[in-house]
């Protein structure tokens, strides 16, 4: 599933299976449940989420695989300090792939960007922020038209 890696080790998820004919992703955690993140996850994807628990070293081992295969594909700013920084970041990269839609959640203290290319694969961009408070998704228009948030 095309969840940050990133995402996955801070929230200590990972997603375990994909039902096709419900169109369901069962994510796993180790600790407890954070719906915030499945109710995301289900916005960036479009998919249902349902939990479920493992323990810690088998979610361990299978971020540690993860992270192997799928290299490092996401865009990482690991500080963003304000709004104005984000957005700025969001609609240069939204321009610089031509991106038809963005869709932007909250994960935490993290931010996940989903630009959406025409016949190309999503980029995942994923920023830690300073405090999760200040990031309130707003609307920001880029010269292209393309709404952020």
């Amino acid at each position: 599933m095309p969840i940050p890696v990133r995402l996955l080790e801070s929230i200590q998820m990972i997603p375990v299976e994909f039902a096709e004919a419900s169109q369901t992703l069962l994510i796993a955690f180790s600790e407890g449940i954070d719906h915030s993140v499945l109710y995301a996850v289900e916005q960036m994807l479009g998919y249902r989420t349902e939990a479920c628990f493992v323990c810690p070293s088998v979610l361990q081992k299978g971020l540690e695989a993860l992270a192997q295969v799928r290299g490092s594909g996401d865009v990482i700013f690991d500080r963003v300090e304000d709004a104005r920084e984000c957005a700025s970041i969001i609609v240069s990269y939204a321009a610089k792939v031509a991106a038809e839609e963005i869709r932007l959640v909250k994960c935490g203290h993290h931010l996940w960007i989903r630009l959406q290319q025409p016949e190309r694969e999503t980029v995942n961009m994923v920023m830690r922020t300073s405090t999760a408070k200040a990031f309130t998704p707003s609307s920001v228009r880029c010269r292209s038209g393309i709404a952020v948030g």
